[in-house]
């Protein structure tokens, strides 16, 4: 309980300090020590140190979440259920439809990751381009608080597999395997995690800040696009 309740606290302080005057205090703060903003608050939220080995997780995994938490979760799933949450979809949706205006995605130059998919959350609102690097660089500078890491999701090449006694779990690289393809030879998803940029789109974000960052990254996608084919003509 003392370690549940001392989180809340840590979430509270959290959620207190994302207020536009606070928020903007700290990560101009940050920047002075050089350091990024979203790298730090990833580390605050993240509920277990990177520098754990496997079966340390696996042990901290299987505790069992105190009263209170539980408690809180069935509340949560409760109300759910009553209220509905705030619709993301509508707002990424929207904001496809402004980024097809522009010049960049009739060119090519971005494309939307998982756009075929029968339905759509946009919990993240993600985008394939180019040079996603010096896309968010530009962004950055000009305001917009795009990212490449947001969902702390990246492709790992295995060394071992974690096969407990006893058996119960495949093996990593089983399937890839019995597919005829080498262990680790995830084409699709090197080359999303290599392009993908992550736009700050929410239910939260106004219709003429969308609007705004739709001109913004149409713009500057172009321009890195030109600037890729001059250099590649140069060579």
């Amino acid at each position: 309980r003392r370690i549940f309740f001392l989180r809340c606290f840590k979430f509270l302080l959290l959620v207190l300090l994302q207020r536009p005057f606070p928020i903007w205090i700290i990560m101009n703060a940050l920047r002075l020590l050089q350091l990024d903003h979203q790298i730090f608050f990833v580390f605050l939220v993240r509920s277990y140190s990177r520098a754990l080995s496997f079966e340390q997780l696996l042990a901290r995994l299987r505790k069992r979440p105190s009263t209170p938490l539980i408690h809180m979760i069935a509340r949560r799933l409760r109300s759910s259920l009553l209220v509905p949450p705030p619709n993301n979809s509508l707002v990424g949706r929207k904001m496809v439809e402004l980024l097809k205006r522009g010049k960049s995605v009739q060119q090519g130059t971005i494309s939307f990751p998982g756009e075929k998919a029968q339905t759509h959350t946009y919990w993240v609102f993600p985008l394939m381009v180019q040079n996603a690097e010096r896309l968010v660089c530009a962004l950055k500078l000009a305001g917009v608080d795009a990212s490449r890491g947001s969902t702390q999701i990246a492709p790992v090449r295995h060394s071992r597999s974690h096969q407990p006694q006893g058996g119960g779990l495949r093996r990593l690289g089983e399937e890839d395997q019995v597919l005829g393809r080498e262990r680790g030879d995830c084409p699709h998803v090197h080359e999303l995690a290599k392009h993908v940029v992550f736009l700050p789109v929410s239910y939260l974000v106004p219709d003429h800040h969308l609007r705004h960052i739709a001109r913004l990254v149409d713009r500057l996608a172009q321009r890195d696009d030109t600037h890729t084919h001059t250099h590649t003509h140069t060579h």
